[in-house]
């Protein structure tokens, strides 16, 4: 009798191995990579990347903050640095010659196995011709075809079997203690048999047997050459110390831990997928008619003591007797999440997206983390979307929750990630490790919305219950997928310490903001990092649409229940929407609250007060709106018994629409307020003030505000959970979920859905305005130049590049230079080579045009009191080498700290005198004799101003080359 569909899919651990397998083939991509590079780079000169970084400012000596600081001095031109190195196919192209390779052993394995193993055929030891007959019936009732075969072996006296193969060829394999058995036990060997034909029905072989040819190549192949070339390069650096890679020898432990993470990963969750397979196979074997009784056995005795053997059982293939008889049991434990299988998968996800956003064919910049975590985020739903929709269709407490796996699935990213970024970190240990704690909410927050919108879903009708999965499905994968992209975004630069890059933020606000930020000092400080936290996701089409989903479901779903159901939720509605419209209207006063305490004292002059003083107040507020929707959240969230997460979204929802419309109005009002007036001291009624003051508002907090209060919600649960168990105050037990009721007619249809439209409107409106286009600014520009520390952008108006400077006019360098003489010379080789020499030779080329055009000027001037100079040639050539030195200063800084002041100062002087001459050879169109004399001194001054310029340039890019260890000429004509 042939099972039904339903229940030949019931493992669901194929997904889970597919994971597996991939991450462990995409890993080899940068293990081959790296193990290429190592043996193809020139330890002297570094490999084409390591060149751009070296250019960069890059010092292996330095931390991590540090090192981020210079790479984000000149961002676009280290990646166009980067994206001019050839890309490097050889990592790829190893790794599908591993797949060949652990193909053909996949194929082959059976008949190694059989030189191995000695077997005979089923009809060598069957005299009568029972055992095959028998073996027959139970492969019929299986339902497998004649393929599978069945031998013995002979030379093991276990009552057990085992089945090798591949697809297509399965062999099952009896002991010849099962043989004894058969004898005595018939309903023992039936189960035996049984249970290894359901191995066959999962194809558990399949799986099995790729997973191991896979991982055995790939150790061969990719990771033991990875360690042996890290243990060579220690070896290498120990006899070299005066290498300029000395120092970062302590970081490359960073890479073999990813390594050994890796093994140990694939270790664990290999060995856990086949435990699982074998509790399926199990109760596929009870539901065939094998007898229970059959796995009353005792454990095996062996090596490992009994009070170690919980330790090392989940390093074990097979479990034990007892757990075996606990999942026959209760077969609805293995629909539970369990622990050790979220945390395995987080770690495989965080270790997916280190080999994924290294593969060549990915794009650049953030698409390339979009890209990466949207398929980290696809693999994590693929993996645990069905077996958590089983888990929440429990009605016990726990499963229902969802917070232990969803803690358990953070912390498996936590660690991942803390790994993976040893591929790029010189520090083993970041500076703000603590910060990596957020992976617990990113795994935990979707996982408890996903369950708890489950057990809302029965009670909708049949029609609109598959577009509701879907819809809260999607809503689950873009909230997964906003925690982890506002890490790529934001906490991987919070967990380094350089939120606001040296202060570049917090400097570009008081240079585009008028006003003395004198008095705002510590606002300041809180703007510039504050709006780094917020701004990460501020603007990004999916969050916003998560944002909406995460309290727009919940509410759909509460008042379009069935009518058995409706009876149940309504009151669960009324209070949730009551309690939100008492925290809006609390948060209108914290609001004239907070417009007052800001007020008070407020600038006399009108101007003022809409500069610096008006940014702080709507930061304030910015941090207020923020504050109270997860104050609102975790409140909701703690008095809740049921569906806690879902009350407290909508319930924050709610406020922030409150408080957006008190902003707004305390803002269109203002003038009115009395001492709570921000800026006007008339009172009228103006809508342009209100949207001018809350557009900014919304479109900072109204992504972070409902992810926020999904955070907080959590955190209050937990805590009113905590409190609740000290008290000793009994739990609510949760009813059986509700049947689905057919959908009747509803009076009051209309009335909710003018519900879910007066709190759809608005909502839409702001993610309208979240997504919209800002006005152009030059804020960033000014940010860029700030970090940029040394020179600021060339042509940057004057009176916009404030700030302490030196003698030479130029800001001081920002950062601590390398004090060791061999990475300061790599520095200096890379700066040249990466295109200090190309931008010098084009520098070179605009000064020997003009050059030769002063000595035609001359030449015609030989013996002649006056000359006539075409204004319009040289005025071309002016310009031309004004764009160059530009071009030139607009360069990563000279590593060396007094060379890059002697080099900047010698180009400004060059752009200086090439300005001088572009506007003197400028013919106006009336001109007096005077005036043309003093144009033509400034004129002949320019160009002896120019000619000494490029002699200092000349002298400094000498001392460079020098410097460097390179020959190249002042021209930059060899050695390049």
């Amino acid at each position: 009798m042939r099972p039904p569909a339903a229940f030949r899919s019931a493992t669901g651990t194929g997904p889970r191995f597919v994971l597996l397998m991939v991450l462990v083939t995409l890993s080899g991509v940068p293990l081959f990579g790296i193990t290429f590079t190592a043996l193809t780079m020139d330890y002297e000169s570094g490999s084409g990347a390591m060149d751009c970084m070296f250019a960069a400012g890059f010092d292996p000596a330095a931390g991590d903050g540090e090192n981020a600081l210079r790479a984000m001095r000149r961002p676009e031109l280290l990646r166009k640095c980067l994206d001019e190195q050839p890309q490097s196919y050889a990592g790829l192209v190893a790794t599908a010659a591993m797949l060949a390779v652990a193909a053909a052993v996949y194929w082959y394995q059976p008949k190694l196995h059989g030189l191995r193993r000695r077997s005979a055929p089923v009809e060598t030891v069957d005299a009568d011709g029972s055992l095959a007959a028998e073996l027959a019936l139970l492969r019929t009732h299986a339902g497998l075809g004649p393929e599978l075969s069945f031998r013995v072996d002979l030379a093991r006296t276990t009552s057990s079997a085992y089945v090798e193969g591949r697809s297509g060829r399965y062999s099952v394999h009896l002991h010849a203690g099962l043989l004894v058995r058969r004898g005595t036990d018939p309903e023992g060997f039936r189960a035996v048999v049984l249970h290894e034909l359901a191995h066959v029905r999962h194809r558990d072989v399949d799986y099995a047997s790729a997973s191991t040819a896979l991982w055995r190549v790939f150790v061969v192949t990719a990771l033991l050459p990875h360690l042996g070339q890290y243990g060579y390069s220690l070896f290498l650096l120990a006899l070299h110390t005066d290498s300029p890679w000395s120092p970062a020898a302590p970081s490359m432990v960073g890479f073999v831990l990813v390594a050994l993470l890796l093994v140990g990963l694939v270790h664990l969750a290999r060995a856990d997928l086949l435990r699982r397979r074998e509790f399926h196979a199990d109760l596929r074997a009870v539901a065939w008619g094998a007898d229970p009784a059959g796995w009353h056995r005792p454990e095996p005795r062996g090596g490992v003591l009994p009070s170690l053997r919980r330790f090392t059982a989940p390093l074990r293939t097979h479990p034990g007797w007892e757990e075996r008889r606990t999942v026959l049991a209760d077969p609805g434990r293995l629909d539970r999440l369990v622990p050790l299988e979220m945390f395995l998968t987080g770690v495989s996800a965080s270790l997916l997206f280190g080999a994924v956003s290294v593969l060549p064919f990915m794009p650049r910049g953030t698409a390339l983390l979009w890209t990466s975590d949207g398929l980290v985020t696809l693999a994590l739903c693929s993996v645990l979307g069905v077996q958590a929709t089983r888990a929440a269709s429990r009605v016990d407490r726990i499963a229902e929750s969802g917070v232990l796996a969803g803690l358990w699935l953070g912390f498996g990213l936590l660690v991942g990630q803390f790994a993976v970024s040893g591929r790029h970190r010189v520090d083993l240990v970041p500076s703000n490790p603590e910060y990596l704690l957020v992976f617990l909410l990113v795994g935990t927050v979707p996982l408890v919305w996903w369950s708890q919108t489950l057990r809302l879903l029965p009670g909708l009708p049949g029609r609109s219950r598959r577009v509701a999965l879907l819809v809260c499905a999607l809503a689950a994968a873009l909230t997964l997928l906003s925690g982890l992209m506002w890490w790529r975004l934001g906490g991987e630069r919070i967990i380094l310490g350089i939120g606001d890059p040296a202060g570049a933020f917090a400097k570009a606000y008081t240079l585009t903001v008028h006003g003395d930020w004198g008095p705002y000092a510590s606002d300041l400080s809180a703007l510039a990092e504050g709006t780094f936290v917020l701004s990460s996701l501020h603007a990004q089409p999916p969050v916003s649409v998560a944002a909406v989903l995460l309290w727009l479901a919940p509410l759909v779903l509460f008042l379009f229940q069935g009518a058995e159901a409706a009876r149940r939720s309504r009151p669960e509605v009324r209070r949730t929407l009551a309690a939100a419209v008492a925290c809006g209207l609390m948060s209108l006063v914290v609001v004239a609250v907070v417009r007052y305490a800001q007020a008070t004292p407020r600038p006399a002059d009108v101007q003022e007060r809409t500069g610096a003083f008006l940014i702080v107040q709507i930061w304030w507020l910015i941090v207020t709106v923020t504050v109270v929707c997860m104050v609102a959240g975790a409140l909701v969230a703690a008095f809740s018994r049921r569906h806690w997460m879902l009350r407290a979204l909508v319930a924050a929802q709610v406020v922030q629409l409150f408080l957006y419309g008190g902003v707004f109005l305390s803002y269109a009002a203002d003038g009115c307020l009395g001492p709570a007036n921000a800026v006007s001291d008339t009172c009228h009624w103006n809508l342009r003030n209100g949207l001018t003051t809350a557009v900014p508002v919304v479109r900072l907090t109204y992504n972070n505000a409902v992810l926020g209060a999904a955070c907080a919600a959590l955190l209050g649960a937990g805590c009113a959970r905590l409190v609740r168990r000290w008290r000793a105050r009994p739990e609510l037990s949760l009813a059986p979920l509700p049947a689905p009721a057919a959908a009747g007619h509803r009076r009051v249809t209309a009335l909710k859905a003018g519900a879910v439209l007066a709190f759809c409107v608005p909502a839409v409106f702001a993610v309208l305005v979240v997504n919209s286009a800002p006005k152009p600014s030059d804020y960033s520009d000014i940010a860029a130049r700030e970090l940029a520390g040394a020179d600021g952008d060339p042509g940057s108006p004057p009176g916009r590049a404030g700030g302490r400077t030196g003698d030479d006019g130029r800001k001081p360098e920002r950062g601590k230079g390398t004090e060791d003489p061999a990475v300061q010379r790599l520095q200096m080789h890379s700066w040249l080579h990466k295109g200090g020499i190309r931008r010098v030779r084009k520098f070179d080329a605009a000064v020997t045009s003009l050059y030769a055009e002063i000595g035609k000027v001359r030449a015609r001037g030989e013996g002649k009191k006056r000359v006539r100079v075409e204004e319009k040639d040289f005025h071309k050539l002016c310009v031309d080498v004004r764009k160059r030195t530009d071009r030139t200063l607009d360069y990563f800084p000279v590593p060396d700290k007094e060379l890059q002041r002697e080099w900047s100062a010698a180009l400004r002087r060059v752009r200086t005198a090439a300005r001088e001459c572009q506007e003197a050879t400028v013919l106006p169109e009336d001109e007096s004799r005077a005036a043309r004399k003093k144009r033509e001194k400034k004129f002949t001054g320019s160009l002896h101003e120019v000619v000494r310029g490029v002699s200092d340039v000349t002298a400094v890019f000498e001392k460079i080359t020098v410097e460097a260890g390179s020959t190249t000429g002042h021209r930059g004509r060899k050695d390049d």
